[in-house]
């Protein structure tokens, strides 16, 4: 059995940006200081992340109300897709879960038992990890402390290195290098899975380890998700809070701002018959973006029925030009053959 130090810490981690998902940032980071290239903006297009929107029905629960905007910074958006994530970019990610049961029980003997070794082993062979909570940190040290992980979040433009507060849920580690797969037909999946996640022909399922999110009865990446939203801000008896109309914003545009990007890059590596289509769909992104601008998610606006309105109808709009971006990605699709 391998021995370690009882502290280490890695060095000169790049910079995140704030104005980023954490998860998709976090990856960025640690690939590239593993010496594996990769970029943002195709992580979040390869791993789909830039076309979702997601939620869920029932629950979690707030005076009644669900909570339409905790999820973007839970971590399951990005385990759909990491094994595809590794053959694009030719490195093994392994997603590490805990055991439900154990982690309830005494998440600090679930992180001895299960994660201490593979945190170990990672920094010591000079490749920090992703630790799997409410947020994406980057673990780039440890140490005997309770918890002993330390490291930063990703979105933090000056990396700081500080004990990370919580056990993790998982962690997402890398391995060796592999074969990567061709790039084109790299895109050709990514089209399929982001026209799949926007008409809601894509099965999510939660973790094993996400033991307060069961009362979730059933949960939506696209058209549904939008729908979902403008009942939600319809219900004036159940109000909830502005933050989560917020939050739903703020990580669309994210999402779409990515997106973008993604579409365009992608667009230069096809014949133009391929290409219209992509930029196309890009052109519909990029109208949703302008239609976010004009989302008032104020506390005041949520709190009247005018407002709420306003947000419905305004979800409503940009689910129709969302759905047209979907049929954009599928022509692309069907002109390369």
């Amino acid at each position: 059995m391998a021995t370690y130090p009882t502290s280490a810490m890695l060095e000169d981690l790049p910079a995140g940006n704030e104005d980023s998902n954490s998860y998709a940032a976090g990856l960025d980071m640690v690939l590239n200081y593993a010496g594996t290239p990769a970029d943002y903006d195709t992580i979040m297009g390869d791993t789909g992340m830039a076309f979702i929107l997601m939620s869920e029905e029932g629950g979690p629960l707030i005076d009644g109300a669900v909570d339409v905007g905790w999820w973007p910074m839970a971590s399951w958006g990005l385990e759909m897709r990491l094994d595809f994530l590794a053959q694009c970019v030719g490195r093994e990610i392994r997603l590490i879960p805990a055991d439900a049961a154990a982690f309830r029980t005494d998440p600090a003997a679930c992180y001895r038992e299960r994660f201490e070794g593979e945190v170990k082993a990672s920094i010591a062979a000079r490749k920090p990890v992703l630790i799997v909570h409410d947020v994406c940190w980057v673990v780039y040290g440890y140490d005997e402390g309770e918890p002993p992980l330390i490291g930063d979040w990703s979105l933090h433009e000056e990396q700081k290195p500080r004990r990370v507060e919580q056990y993790p849920w998982a962690l997402i580690v890398l391995g060796d290098e592999t074969s990567r797969m061709d790039r084109k037909a790299v895109d050709l999946a990514a089209l399929r899975h982001a026209v799949a996640l926007s008409r809601d022909g894509f099965e999510v399922r939660l973790p094993d380890y996400a033991v307060e999110w069961e009362p979730i009865t059933a949960r939506y990446t696209g058209q549904k998700s939008f729908a979902l939203w403008a009942a939600m801000l319809r219900d004036t008896e159940h109000l909830g809070q502005s933050r989560w109309h917020s939050n739903m914003c703020l990580h669309l545009g994210l999402n779409r701002t990515s997106a973008v990007t993604y579409l365009r890059d992608m667009a230069r590596r096809h014949p133009a018959k391929v290409g219209t289509h992509l930029n196309a769909a890009a052109d519909r992104y990029g109208q949703v973006l302008a239609l976010l601008e004009t989302a008032d998610t104020s506390q005041t606006a949520m709190m009247s029925k005018e407002g709420r309105e306003k947000l419905a109808g305004l979800a409503e709009r940009m689910a129709t030009v969302e759905a047209k971006a979907a049929d954009e990605m599928e022509k692309a699709i069907a002109a390369a053959g």
